[in-house]
């Protein structure tokens, strides 16, 4: 062999040689670093379950009493040169105007008891009345002013009214009868026509009827139909 072949061949032995040794470390590092770096513990999902709890709870039902208004008031003693008014309103959850609550007005002595009973029920319950259960049978926007006209001749009472004293009334039963309750406590009335707007018939309009005359005895009678449905 020529000198150029064997330094080839003796170049090729060395590189292997260096191949060999490289593989030789690599191969020993290897195993240091999975001696020293212990595989990580495999990767465990743990799947957890909530289980729902629906509570029921027994429906309770209170029943609130609610108590009856006093439905009275104190009386009224009046000062010298006044005179006391008996207004008759409905009072508390009565179901029918009966007539047997009252209050009082106390006012300068008048020959016009009538007219000012009539203007002072007209302008309904005072506050501490209202807070004692009594109401008023008529319009929001009612007041004394709303009796238009008012004449008694041989017992026949006319009664006049304004379309406020009407107008957005809580009960038209309650209207004539709280009216009537009033009017009719007088003896000298044995008769009463209302009018409304000067109409007998406008007025019973409200009742879908036509001009009726309220006689005492009818009134009476009615009264007492309307208390003894009352006492049930």
């Amino acid at each position: 062999m020529n000198t150029t072949l064997l330094d080839i061949i003796r170049r090729v032995l060395i590189a292997a040689v260096a191949i060999l040794a490289l593989i030789v470390l690599i191969v020993a590092f290897r195993r240091v670093v999975e001696e020293r770096e212990p595989l990580a513990a495999p990767t465990t999902t743990t799947s957890s379950s909530t289980e729902a709890t629906t509570t029921t709870e027994a429906a309770t039902t209170t029943t609130t009493t609610i108590p009856e208004p006093p439905c009275e008031v104190p009386g009224v003693t009046p000062a010298s040169g006044n005179i006391v008014l008996t207004l008759r309103y409905s009072c508390g959850s009565a179901p029918f105007p009966t007539g047997e609550t009252i209050v009082f007005r106390e006012v300068p002595d008048t020959q016009l008891v009538i007219t000012a009973t009539t203007r002072a029920l007209l302008d309904g319950p005072t506050e501490e009345e209202t807070e004692a259960g009594f109401r008023s049978p008529f319009g929001p926007g009612a007041s004394g002013a709303d009796l238009s006209n008012i004449s008694l001749s041989s017992g026949a009472l006319v009664i006049d009214l304004a379309d406020s004293a009407t107008e957005g009334a809580e009960s038209e039963v309650f209207l004539l009868g709280d009216l009537s309750a009033t009017l009719f406590q007088f003896g000298s009335v044995s008769s009463v026509e209302y009018r409304l707007n000067g109409s007998c018939d406008d007025f019973w309009a409200i009742f879908g009827t036509t001009c009726d005359v309220l006689e005492r005895s009818e009134w009476e009678a009615q009264q007492a139909e309307w208390a003894d449905l009352a006492d049930g």
